[in-house]
């Protein structure tokens, strides 16, 4: 009775699961213990709405408005569809597809596309020269193992095309346009990503720490 409750313990605390509790059926003698989870009432779909606001002591006052939509479960092995979009002086707006390979979900594939412009200062000293807007459009594929409930470890393939504008400032600085075979910008390459998170909860977290570790080898044979 002990085992049984303690796996029951770790089954409700997945994320997917609210409660669970379980019966025995057939032979008295002999019988078979039935799981009898109930499924997280936030439902299969999941909208996360996000702020963010920016200020420096040049009066800069920058904000960052996004939201985060996530739904779960979308065939038995719990794939997941993954998708981002953010408004500000950093916009994004991505999707991907996450793939776990086996039932406990410790290998997994990710594929996924992204759009992202970012508008960035160029300053000589404390004067502000020039205003940049990068685009960048590309995408990845991730190969994954989920060590444990806390690491994560990614290798995949990067692939990035991007597009420099001076917005303000000196029109001779230098610019990247896609149009213009010489000024083609491309990132290609193999990214290692490895991920520690062991807090209570991703927001306003009480208990844990987080840490994440990423290496980027970009080069011409994949096509940078």
């Amino acid at each position: 009775i002990d085992g049984i409750s303690a796996d029951a313990m770790r089954i409700s605390a997945l994320q997917n699961i609210d409660t669970v509790s379980y019966r025995l059926e057939g032979d008295p003698a002999n019988p078979t213990l039935v799981w009898l989870p109930v499924e997280s009432s936030v439902g299969p779909n999941v909208v996360r709405p996000s702020l963010g606001v920016y200020g420096s002591q040049s009066s800069d006052f920058k904000f960052l408005l996004g939201a985060q939509f996530v739904r779960y479960w979308m065939n038995d092995l719990g794939a997941q569809w993954r998708n981002n979009v953010q408004f500000g002086y950093d916009s994004l707006l991505s999707t991907s597809w996450y793939q776990p390979l086996d039932v406990a979900q410790r290998f997994f594939v990710e594929p996924g596309l992204f759009g992202n412009r970012t508008i960035e200062d160029v300053y000589v000293d404390t004067e502000r020269v020039a205003e940049y807007r990068f685009s960048d459009v590309g995408g990845r594929i991730d190969l994954g193992l989920n060590a444990g409930a806390d690491a994560q470890l990614r290798v995949g393939y990067f692939n990035t095309r991007r597009r420099a504008d001076v917005l303000t400032g000196i029109q001779n600085l230098p610019t990247v346009d896609q149009r213009i075979p010489d000024l083609d910008a491309r990132d290609a390459g193999v990214l290692v990503n490895l991920l520690y998170d062991s807090r209570d909860t991703p927001t306003y977290a009480l208990e844990g720490a987080a840490a994440q570790l990423q290496y980027f080898q970009s080069s011409e044979a994949a096509g940078a």
